[in-house]
């Protein structure tokens, strides 16, 4: 039995274990779940039966690139070495001022 198919028949009892004692708060308290949680799983179970209680799969977020320019990571590191006493936000400071490029604190204190 696969993890998704453990996950299914684990809500699919709780489905029954509510309709066994007429009571979602019972049923929801023995599972160790919100009412909420149940109320969304009987709804994907009515609206796409028992398909719809399968685990949903996490894409992941799109967003920026965790990287950064091959230019602004040498800049950066020549900077840190040159006045290694610095901290992130002078060494950012320095890179805005000197060669106009805005990294902020936090990708500098991460690429450190």
């Amino acid at each position: 039995m696969t993890l998704d198919e453990s996950i299914l028949a684990m809500r699919l009892r709780v489905m029954r274990r509510a309709q066994e004692l007429h009571s979602v708060t019972l049923a929801c308290r023995e599972a160790g779940i919100s009412r909420t949680v149940f109320y969304r799983w009987r709804e994907r179970l009515e609206r796409y039966r028992p398909d719809g209680l399968h685990p949903r799969r996490r894409r992941a977020r799109p967003g920026r690139p965790r990287q950064l320019a091959p230019h602004v990571e040498r800049l950066l590191l020549g900077v840190a070495l040159a006045w290694p006493t610095w901290g992130c936000g002078r060494v950012a400071a320095q890179l805005a001022r000197e060669f106009r490029i805005h990294v902020a604190l936090a990708t500098v204190q991460r690429f450190l």
